[in-house]
């Protein structure tokens, strides 16, 4: 209210004196001044109300004072008129002066609280970018410190504490020097001059990655990887921040690798040196192969698997009698006899199907002079790691002269061969004609006694007769089929010796043994003793009953014969033991010839007689 009156009390006396210097004055020189001045200060102080009402006021003083004792004439009125206008215009000037000082009063006010918002927003940026730094600086994964310019230790981290083994409020306020560098690991003193952070402190340059070593609180060391920038204020170094890591497992690390490096180096070496020898031996070896493949004494050949020739040594050129380069261009069908060709592409066909791992075969190529040469052929086949056919190697050896050395041989074998068969023939003919005589002779006696043994003579004979001729009806020359021959010579003296057949019965258990003339003449004499006693003395009197012949090969390999009987058996062992009769002792000489066993078993009823061949025996054949 105060400061209101003295608005107005200036107003009136500045008013009163501007009155008082237009009165003195031209009534239309000062006329403007002493209203738009005061009319515009009452504005802008008091408002657009107390402009308008400085503006009557001072328009109607004014013409008050200017007119006072005048009469009413033309120009009281057209001052009246202008006094009036005035009066409108300076009101309209206060309203539009007050309304300008309000805005800018409001744009002022306006501006100060952008101001004061934009410093408030600036102090909450600023306070989260300290926040965020600490935040940052805090839990970043490397231990941080700063320290002033003194070294004395303003900020750490907990990586740092943690790494350090201080707490924050331990290393707060001290030189970070006598903490973490006072001493060597050897011992001797730091000096703070080496230090790399007095360095940095002094010359403002900061220092990138350097390796150095930190103290932990309990006294131990440990290498650390540090990196330390200079914090300047005015383009002074004002202390520094210092970032660090531990190394220790990185160390460990890089040892390791260093370790598996050189052991890796060692290795690669060794692998070098390996190769080297490998790879020298693989030269030497396919050097070999190639001087065996070519200087072998047998025809080697690479194949192609459409039978191409791939490679051709020097052996095979001479067997077929072609270069090298005529064989290379052209196949192993081209020179391959057409009878042993399907032969050939049909053991190919089963290598490349792997259906057989290798073939051998017999053939004929032709020369190139037009010959036939014989060879025996042996081929394999090559594959790759995926099972993919290469090629075929082949093994080419010339048999021709073996093939016509074959061919006289076989000439020869088969003319004595037929010599053989006739000298059987002859044999069988000759002891048939002497078993005729011994007939003869024995229808011409009425002795009993001398025909018994001019009968036996006569059957032993015939046992001999009938080996020649079961060999030369034979295939085979060197061994008969022992068991039909058995058969035979049972079926024989059955029919000699038994007059009422269905008295007796003869049965045999013959195996599929083989022996040769040297071993079956002995062993029929044997069996043809052994069956006409069975047959003369076991059945007397008309008693009936059964001879069994059998043969058959022991577990352990050896031969056995044997004649069994259900007659009336042996009267004592004397009689066979020392035999008297003609015989038995044939029988006992035979079979030491044969290095034989022979031996008597009783049975119930009757009697079984055994020979045994031992298997040493090579004559033998099952």
């Amino acid at each position: 209210m105060k400061g209101r009156f003295s608005w107005w009390l200036g107003l009136v006396v500045l008013s009163v004196v501007l009155l008082g210097l237009d009165y003195l004055t031209s009534p239309y020189i000062l006329f403007p001044v002493t209203l738009v001045i005061p009319v515009c200060i009452a504005a802008w102080q008091l408002g657009w109300k107390s402009g308008i009402g400085f503006a009557i006021v001072l328009s109607f003083f004014r013409f008050a004072i200017v007119h006072l004792g005048t009469e009413a004439d033309f120009y009281f009125f057209i001052d009246l008129v202008n006094t009036l206008i005035y009066f409108v215009l300076l009101s309209a000037l206060a309203f539009l002066f007050d309304q300008i000082i309000r805005q800018r009063r409001e744009m002022i006010t306006r501006l100060r609280g952008y101001a004061d918002a934009v410093a408030s927003f600036k102090e909450q940026e600023s306070q989260k970018g300290e926040q965020f730094q600490r935040a940052v600086m805090d839990n970043m994964g490397e231990g941080l410190y700063s320290v002033d310019s003194q070294g004395l230790v303003t900020y750490v981290n907990p990586i740092a504490e943690g790494l350090l083994g201080y707490s924050a409020a331990e290393m707060l306020g001290r030189r970070m020097h006598d903490l973490t560098h006072h001493h060597y690991p050897d011992g001797r003193r730091f000096p703070i001059e080496e230090c790399a952070g007095t360095r940095v402190l002094h010359h403002g340059e900061a220092l990138r990655e350097f390796d150095d070593t930190f103290i932990r609180k309990d006294g131990t060391f440990f290498p650390v990887r540090v990196s330390s920038s200079p914090l300047r204020f005015g383009g002074k170094p004002v202390g520094l921040v210092v970032v660090f890591r531990d190394m220790t497992e990185e160390q460990k690390a890089m040892e390791e690798i260093r370790q598996a490096t050189a052991q890796l180096h060692e290795l690669n070496s060794t692998l070098e040196k390996r190769v080297a020898e490998r790879t020298a031996a693989t030269q030497e070896q396919e050097e070999r192969f190639r001087s065996a493949f070519d200087f072998a004494p047998i025809g080697m050949a690479l194949v192609a698997v459409d039978g191409h020739w791939l490679r051709v040594n020097r052996a095979l050129r001479d067997i077929v009698g072609y270069p090298e380069s005529e064989l290379l261009a052209t196949d192993f069908q081209s020179i391959t006899h057409p009878d042993d060709l399907q032969e050939d592409l049909s053991y190919n066909r089963q290598l490349l199907d792997g259906t057989i791992p290798t073939y051998q075969m017999e053939k004929r190529y032709f020369h190139k002079d037009g010959r036939i040469v014989h060879i025996l052929l042996a081929g394999s086949i090559v594959r790759d790691a995926k099972g993919k056919n290469l090629y075929c190697i082949k093994q080419i050896q010339d048999i021709t002269a073996r093939k016509n050395s074959e061919e006289i041989l076989f000439r020869s074998l088969r003319e004595k061969e037929v010599l053989l068969r006739e000298i059987h023939h002859r044999v069988k003919n000759n002891l048939a004609v002497i078993s005729s005589l011994l007939f003869l002779q024995s229808t011409q006696t009425g002795d009993a006694e001398i025909v018994r043994v001019l009968q036996d003579c006569q059957n032993r004979i015939r046992s001999m007769a009938l080996v020649h001729e079961r060999l030369y009806h034979s295939h085979d020359l060197a061994d008969m089929n022992f068991a039909d021959y058995v058969q035979d010579l049972a079926q024989q003296l059955f029919r000699t010796y038994v007059i009422v057949p269905h008295l007796i019965v003869l049965n045999t258990n013959l195996a599929k043994i083989s022996l040769n003339i040297n071993r079956a003449i002995p062993v029929g004499l044997i069996l043809n003793e052994l069956i006409s006693n069975a047959l003369k003395h076991a059945f007397p009197n008309g008693r009936p009953g059964e001879v069994l012949v059998a043969s058959a090969v022991t577990d352990a390999g050896d031969l056995l014969f044997s004649v069994s009987d259900s007659g009336v058996g042996l009267p004592d062992d004397a009689a066979w033991r020392n035999p008297s009769s003609l015989g038995l002792r044939l029988v006992t000489s035979l079979t030491q010839q044969l290095n034989a066993r022979f031996e008597f078993v009783r049975l119930q009823p009757g009697t079984e007689a055994r020979l045994i061949l031992t298997s040493s025996d090579d004559s033998i054949r099952s």
